[in-house]
């Protein structure tokens, strides 16, 4: 993979312990001041690093409020809860883990009138040329930290709500910088119970030859009374693009005499005209270190054409013989947005890659395969297969993996030994995820043949589909998500300024977003979709 260009302190996840309070500074600057969670900490201008963000440890996030002498919230009143990362849905977040519990760290801030940083650090291992993201996850910690206009706190008797009854008072403001200038905020950050985490940030482009740069976060809200949040997950993320090799996870080939190989690689990317060079590695130590391939054709400049929104173009491996000497090699693909970068570490692969198999199919057979098809029926896998000029075959052996490389028999057929002979074959087992099948045809001396490997998988992929482009004032799309949740629709104009936002449940399938009222003048603009740790992007034009 390309060289990654993480905040620093576990990059920006804080890491993971079984104290409440972590030890030790943060290992980027801040102007805010370390103090321990407590029921009256951290206090304004302070910070604190937990695993929990309640006062004394307590998992239960409906515990009353506002509370009695036994505080089990900060101040009586900031929420309970666990940090953000690797959580199931990413805009819950994780649950407060019991004393003793090793999970992971997030910083909450108290903070008051004073704008303070609460990230800023100085990298130097950036790639040119080259788009990166600058984002962080946030939520408001307090609903209920406000006082009225005569000065009553949200516990006190008579008191007055906000209005639309926000009670959460002064909102944190976040500002991302880069090398002294402002580049994005994220506007007030109400309070949400039902979806406390939000993610914040937008994108950027390197300089044709810088490597360096300063990056800043800062509370652009000053004020007491609320106030109140927390961070996880900072990070500074290449943008790289999407790699879908040809044959995945495999190509697999018989022994028996050499066989040819045709490799392909679909590389799609957002940004006009940035991966556009490529070349072609190999490794037959595991996948773990990667040469370069020689030749004609193993290198190059890819022409991109637009297809669903994003920028594709292919790259294709001259076809080659394989042997068993090849068993075990591995192939892939690697992209740059210069030639300078494809030499360099700042080459970039997404893990996509292909491994060579050769078996010992046994002496070739007079019986041939003239089709081997699987499909799912109900959750089950349905084989189908024929040959032709049946002779002396006793039997088809039907073996099933879940990995591609290690299979398994689970059931036999007679062979008919028939002029054209047709099979089927229905596995009692339901699909949970990809599983592989291949058939073994078998003759009365125990020689043999294998049939090709069909994959079959019961699992949706995050997908967005049919989206309109280009749009008038208001973008439509179909998106395929893998189970019931919450997706995040953000748009962007060229700049990286977000222009709208859109939070909105969604049901395992197939669901229909609209978006409207996209204010902004004609131009480029990208949109975010992120589910569960996913995110797909593409690139608009706005026309009217």
């Amino acid at each position: 993979p390309a060289r990654a260009s993480s905040a620093s302190d576990s990059s920006g996840t804080f890491a993971t312990g079984a104290t409440q309070n972590r030890g030790g500074s943060l290992a980027f600057a801040t102007t805010y001041t370390k103090q321990n969670i407590s029921s009256g900490g951290p206090q304004d201008y302070n910070f604190s690093i937990v695993n929990n963000s309640s006062a004394d440890g307590s998992t239960n996030p409906n515990s009353t409020m506002p509370e009695g002498s036994a505080l089990h919230r900060v101040f009586g009143y900031w929420d309970i809860a666990g940090d953000h990362t690797g959580a199931a849905n990413p805009a819950i977040g994780n649950p407060p883990p019991a004393p003793g519990t090793r999970k992971g760290y997030m910083v909450v801030i108290n903070a008051s009138y004073n704008t303070d940083t609460a990230y800023r650090e100085t990298l130097s291992n950036l790639c040119p040329n080259t788009y990166y993201e600058f984002s962080g996850w946030f939520r408001n910690l307090c609903p209920r930290c406000s006082c009225d206009s005569i000065g009553r706190g949200s516990g006190s008797s008579g008191y007055i709500p906000g209005p639309g009854n926000d009670s959460s008072g002064v909102k944190p403001n976040i500002n991302f910088e880069i090398d002294g200038l402002a580049y994005y905020t994220s506007g007030d950050m109400k309070y949400d119970r039902v979806t406390p985490w939000k993610k914040f940030g937008f994108t950027f482009l390197t300089k044709p030859t810088q490597t360096t740069a300063s990056f800043l976060i800062r509370n652009n809200s000053p004020g007491g009374g609320g106030n109140d949040w927390a961070v996880d997950d900072i990070d500074i993320s290449h943008c790289g693009p999407t790699m879908k090799m040809n044959y995945n996870p495999l190509v697999l080939g018989c022994s028996a005499a050499p066989f040819v190989v045709k490799l392909s690689d679909t590389i799609r990317y957002l940004f006009s005209n940035s991966y556009i060079h490529w070349k072609w590695q190999k490794s037959n130590v595991g996948g773990t270190i990667w040469s370069d391939m020689t030749g004609p054709g193993t290198s190059g400049t890819g022409t991109a054409s637009l297809v669903g929104g994003q920028y594709q173009y292919v790259t294709n491996l001259p076809p080659f013989l394989a042997t068993p000497a090849d068993s075990g090699t591995y192939y892939r693909v690697v992209v740059a947005t210069s030639v300078a970068n494809l030499t360099g570490s700042c080459a970039y692969n997404d893990g996509s890659s292909t491994l060579i198999k050769v078996i010992n199919c046994g002496i070739v057979l007079a019986t041939e395969f003239e089709q081997f098809k699987a499909q799912l029926v109900s959750d089950k896998a349905y084989l189908t297969w024929s040959s032709s000029a049946e002779k002396n075959i006793t039997n088809y052996e039907i073996e099933k993996s879940t990995d591609g490389v290690n299979f398994n028999p689970i059931s036999s057929v007679n062979g008919k030994n028939i002029t054209e002979a047709f099979y089927n074959f229905m596995d009692p087992e339901s699909i949970a995820g990809d599983t592989y099948y291949r058939i073994k045809m078998i003759d009365a001396d125990g020689t043999y043949k294998y049939s090709s490997i069909a994959k079959l998988t019961k699992k949706l992929a995050f997908e967005v589909k049919n989206i309109i482009n280009p749009f008038k004032n208001s973008i439509s799309a179909q998106v395929v998500v893998t189970e019931n949740g919450v997706l995040n629709v953000s748009v962007y104009n060229e700049k990286g300024q977000l222009v709208k936002k859109l939070q909105v449940e969604v049901n395992k399938g197939i669901d229909n977003i609209v978006m409207d009222n996209i204010d902004g003048p004609n131009g480029v603009y990208f949109i975010s979709f992120d589910f569960k740790n996913e995110t797909t992007k593409r690139k608009l034009v706005k026309i009217n």
